[in-house]
Parts: C-alpha cells; sequence; structure tokens
C-alpha cells in the first residue's frame, strides 16, 4: 500500500512527460489500458526493465522491435517464463507480472520468518520481516522486476538446506541461478551448510574445528544434488548458444549496452568514492544537479544518483557486521559474496548503479539488524519510520519514471 499510494498519487498529480515514457518504453507495455484510470492505478507496476519482461514473455529473446536482439539477452529467462504462463490465464501481461511478484514477495516475508526462527526469537524473526518489507527499495518486490523471486528462491534454497532437505535444495537453488547472474552465488550457503551446518535444531552453530576439518557430514551421494545449482546457469548460457547467440551473451550485453564488466572486488564502491568530491562540488553549486532535477547528468555522470548510492553502503555496513555477531557465519559469508557480485561491475553513467535493488535478496543483513534491533526500541521505530518514509519517496518517485535504482 505504501508503494501503490505514493506511486499513484506522484503519477496522477504529475504525469511524466510523454517524450520521457516513449523513449523508454515505445511499444506502450507499461500503460496497456485505454483507460486513464487504469493506466494511472498500474503504474507503479512497470517501469524500465520491466518493458524488457514483458517484451521477452510476449515474444521471446529474438523479436521483432526496439527492445529486443542481443541486449534482451542480459535479462534472465526464469521470471518471463513464469509472466507468460500466467498470462496463459490472465491475458495482461503487466497484470500477470504484477501477480508473480506479489506472490513471490509474501513467500518471501514468510520463508524470512520461518528461518530466522532457526535462530532467532520470534520477535526478532517478526522485526526482520517488517525491515525488509519497509525497505526503501523493496518497491521492486511490487513490479515487473526479478527481485522478489529471486529472493524467495533463495530463501527456500536455504531454508530447505537446514532441514536438510538436499533435493529440493539443489532444485530451488537451480531456479535461483536461472533468475538472476549473481544467482548461482546460493550454491555457496548450500554447500557450506551440507559440509559444517547448523544442524537442524542447533542454534548459531558455526564450524567446529576440533572434528577433521570441521566437516559435520562427509560427501555422500545426496551432494550430487547441488549440481543443479549452476546447472541452472548452465541452462540458459546453452540456451543462447543453441539459439544462434554467443554462450557469452548476458555478459556480452551488460559490456556493451550498458559498459558493465567485472573490474574487481567492490570496484564500484571505489569508483563511486573517487566521483564524490566532484559530485559533492557540482550538486551544491551547479543549478542543474540536485534532488530538484532527479537522477540530471553532468558529463555523462549520474551525480545526485551516484552520492545517494554511497548512502546504501551505511546499512549494508551495519547489517554485516549483525549479521556476523548474532548469525552463523555461513550466512555472514553469503551475504558478503552477494554484496561482492553487486558491487563489481561499475557503469560509467552510475558506478553503483542499482546496488541497493541487487543487494536487497541479501536477507541475513535483515536477520543481523533485526537480532540487534528488537532490544533497543529507539533505533528499531527510527529505522522503521525512516524507512517506510524512504519507501515512500523512493515509490513516489518511481512512478514518475525518475530512475532509482
Amino acid at each position: 500500500m505504501v508503494v501503490w499510494v505514493a506511486g499513484v498519487l506522484a503519477f496522477s498529480i504529475s504525469p511524466p512527460a510523454q517524450s520521457l515514457v516513449q523513449s523508454f518504453d515505445p511499444l506502450g507495455v507499461t500503460h496497456p489500458f485505454g483507460s486513464t484510470f487504469l493506466n494511472r492505478l498500474f503504474a507503479p507496476a512497470g517501469r524500465y526493465d520491466s518493458v524488457w519482461y514483458i517484451q521477452i514473455a510476449q515474444h521471446g529473446y529474438h523479436s521483432v522491435g526496439s527492445n529486443t536482439g542481443s541486449q534482451a539477452h542480459a535479462f534472465f529467462p526464469l521470471y518471463p517464463l513464469l509472466l507468460r504462463v500466467v498470462d496463459l490465464v490472465v491475458g495482461q501481461p503487466l497484470i500477470s507480472g504484477l501477480i508473480v511478484s506479489l506472490l513471490c514477495f509474501v513467500g518471501s516475508l514468510y520463508l524470512l520468518y520461518r528461518l530466522a526462527l532457526l535462530d532467532l526469537s520470534s520477535e526478532a524473526a517478526r522485526l526482520a520481516v517488517w525491515l525488509l518489507a519497509l525497505f526503501p527499495m523493496s518497491l521492486f518486490f511490487s513490479t515487473v522486476y526479478t527481485e522478489a523471486l529471486f529472493t524467495v528462491l533463495s530463501l527456500a534454497a536455504v531454508y530447505c538446506a537446514r532441514l536438510e532437505r538436499w533435493a529440493l535444495a539443489g532444485l530451488l537453488g537451480g531456479l535461483a541461478a536461472g533468475t538472476r547472474s549473481d544467482g548461482v552465488v546460493v550454491l555457496v550457503p548450500l554447500v557450506w551448510i551440507y559440509l559444517w551446518g547448523p544442524r537442524p535444531g542447533a542454534l548459531r552453530a558455526d564450524i567446529d574445528w576440533t572434528t577433521p576439518l570441521g566437516l559435520v557430514r562427509r560427501l555422500r551421494p545426496s551432494f550430487a544434488w547441488f549440481a543443479l545449482v549452476p546447472a541452472g546457469l548452465f541452462a540458459y548460457l546453452g540456451y543462447c548458444a543453441a539459439s544462434g547467440s554467443k554462450l557469452t551473451a548476458p555478459l556480452d550485453a551488460a559490456s556493451s549496452y550498458w559498459g558493465r564488466g567485472f573490474k574487481g572486488p567492490f570496484s564500484e564502491i571505489w569508483t563511486a568514492f573517487s566521483h564524490a568530491p566532484h559530485d559533492l562540488s557540482l550538486f551544491f553549486s551547479s543549478s542543474d544537479v540536485g534532488l530538484t532535477s532527479w537522477s540530471n547528468t553532468t558529463g555523462g555522470h549520474y551525480v545526485t544518483n551516484n552520492l545517494i548510492d554511497l548512502l546504501w553502503l551505511i546499512p549494508t555496513v551495519l547489517g554485516l557486521i549483525a549479521a556476523w555477531r548474532y548469525l552463523p557465519k555461513v550466512y555472514f559469508v553469503y551475504a558478503l559474496l552477494l554484496i561482492v557480485a553487486s558491487a563489481s561491475n561499475p557503469s560509467p553513467l552510475e558506478p553503483m548503479m542499482s546496488y541497493a535493488r541487487y543487494v536487497m535478496p541479501a536477507f541475513p543483513l535483515f536477520m543481523g539488524a533485526a537480532a540487534w534491533l528488537v532490544d533497543r526500541p529507539v533505533p528499531r521505530s527510527v529505522t522503521l519510520v525512516l524507512s517506510a518514509g524512504l519507501l515512500a519517496f523512493f515509490s513516489a518517485l518511481w512512478g514518475l519514471w525518475a530512475w532509482v535504482a
């Protein structure tokens, strides 16, 4: 409701210029209704990458149109495939994608609660749910984007591993790897839990190095289920090669069209910090840059966004510290790997482009934060109120086709 009320109100009060909408959505897939009221009502559901997912779901990766061809391969296939299946019943891709995202969002909140209960109190588990639901970038859980699907699959895979349901954990991990380019990272916590625990019923168990290699169990045939995780990635790469594109088509698309490529761990952060002094100077001195001109560029660079991106490091670092302190170490390692994957491919336009959105599925950050905040009422209240306010703020911008992540 926060996302929808803020997004619809902003769009209704100050509709974006048609030229802006046309440039990102020439086929009108984000406003498909003949009714102005319905187009406004569903405005927050579809922006930017939503256009790609809808067109891939409708026409495949080699369709005819402006948002097609090799550029589309940067978007992994599971989400548009689910969208297409649901659309066989619904008959409206924008609504179908929204249904998929919202169902996955509800599943994510439930699984986060169940997983947190394995290591935290019920109060902390509920707080973790609220922290994720009100996180400023959780607006993407209510849009035609992959974040909700990836979050529910990765949570489900880790939860099944904690319950020692290895086949299901491997299958869910493979689906997660077919959802996002960094989805294969979920293999690490699955293997860790298999070899070193925590075992079912154990609270915050870490590696016990008094046993050989600290192993909780030695390799058995059940370990082979984890081969399904990289198989999810290779299945998509194989499809790219078999359909006439290159095996590396997803990486090539990110590099060719968005200028993104691996430049070393945390290279996005280093690049953003190197731009910060110049961006701060422009922000306070130039009339063309600032909050009143959201995402305006100077010299081909998003000044305001770059400064805000750096602020996302505050909750990230605090969440990592809390995860290290309060959770099994496997969760800290998993969150850190997702952060590395999200912060190592700088864009020339905005070094940390989409960083906050990519990191959001790192659920240990919210579990660790909940464990720290649960017995501190004032910081807890401030965090929830601030998060909800920022969620409304970014949702309003999103409704206006402002780039937020």
